[in-house]
C-alpha cells in the first residue's frame, strides 16, 4: 500500500501532462482536415491511455523494439514501501523496558549472526528468509537512546554496517544522510545491505526533506543508479529516490 500522498499527487501530475501532451499531438496531426486517423494517431492515442494503464498491465512494446515499462517500477516501490512499514511496526512493538547497553549488546549479537548466516548458507531464498529474521531481531531492540550510527557505517563488518542502517530506519536522521550517502555508494557491497540502506536513505527524505541530500550525494546516489542492471529491483529503487530528490 502506498502511503505517500506526494508520491501519489506526483504520479497523477505527470500522467496527466503525458496525456495532455500526446493528445495535442494528435490535434497537431489532425489540424490538416485532408489527413486520416492513421498509425501515426493510432500511436498517439496509445501514448496518451499509458499513464493509466500502468497498474493494469506492466509494459508496452513499440515499434522498434522499444519497450515502455508501467506497472513494474510502481510494484517494486510499493512492495519496498511495505518492507519499511513493516518494519517501523516491528519498531513499534519493542520492549522499551531492556536498558540501552543490554539492546545494544544483544543487537551486535544478531549482526554477528548475520556474518555467520551469509557466511554458511548458499546465497538464495533460505538465507534471505534468515537475514531477514535477523533484521526484524535488531529492529524489535530499536530505537536506542545513546547510539550514534557513524562507526558503524564506517565499519568494515557486513553486520555492524546493517545495524547502522537499520537503526536509521528506526530513527531516521537528516544529519546522518551524507554518510549514510557515502557508506551507500562508496562502500556497501551486499545487496541484501543496500536495500537497508536505501529505505534508510528514503525514511531521511521523508522525514528531513530532499535538501538534507546534497549536491554530492545526488551525484553519487545517479551514479550508482547508472551502475546497476537496468530495471532491478535496487536499480529502480534507486531512481525513485533520486526523481524524489533532483
Amino acid at each position: 500500500m502506498n502511503e505517500n500522498p506526494d508520491n501519489d499527487r506526483r504520479t497523477l501530475l505527470i500522467s496527466l501532462v503525458v496525456s495532455v501532451v500526446a493528445i495535442g499531438g494528435i490535434v497537431a496531426h489532425l489540424v490538416r482536415p485532408h489527413l486520416k486517423i492513421d498509425y501515426v494517431t493510432v500511436i498517439l492515442l496509445a501514448i496518451a491511455s499509458l499513464p493509466w494503464l500502468r497498474g493494469i498491465i506492466s509494459s508496452v512494446d513499440l515499434p522498434g523494439g522499444a519497450s515502455i515499462k508501467l506497472a513494474a517500477r510502481q510494484r517494486v516501490v510499493v512492495r519496498d514501501q511495505q518492507e519499511t512499514i513493516d518494519a517501523v511496526r516491528v519498531v513499534a512493538t519493542a520492549d522499551r523496558s531492556v536498558p540501552s547497553d543490554e539492546k545494544l549488546t544483544r543487537i551486535y549479537e544478531y549482526a554477528d549472526k548475520y556474518e555467520e548466516i551469509r557466511l554458511d548458507m548458499p546465497s538464495g531464498h533460505p538465507r534471505t528468509k534468515a537475514m531477514r529474521q535477523i533484521a526484524r531481531l535488531i529492529l524489535s531492540l530499536m530505537p536506542l537512546d545513546s547510539y550514534s550510527p557513524i562507526t558503524d557505517l564506517l565499519s568494515y563488518r557486513a553486520g555492524r554496517r546493517l545495524v547502522a542502517y537499520l537503526s536509521l530506519v528506526a530513527a531516521p536522521r537528516p544529519e546522518n544522510a551524507e554518510d549514510l550517502t557515502n557508506t551507500l555508494t562508496e562502500r556497501e557491497g551486499i545487496p541484501y545491505n543496500q536495500g537497508w540502506a536505501l529505505r534508510a536513505l528514503s525514511r531521511i527524505v521523508d522525514t528531513g526533506g530532499a535538501d538534507c541530500i546534497s549536491s554530492r550525494g545526488v551525484a553519487q546516489l545517479k551514479g550508482m543508479r547508472d551502475g546497476l542492471k537496468y530495471g532491478s529491483d535496487r536499480q529502480v529503487l534507486l531512481a525513485d529516490l533520486v526523481d524524489r530528490i533532483s
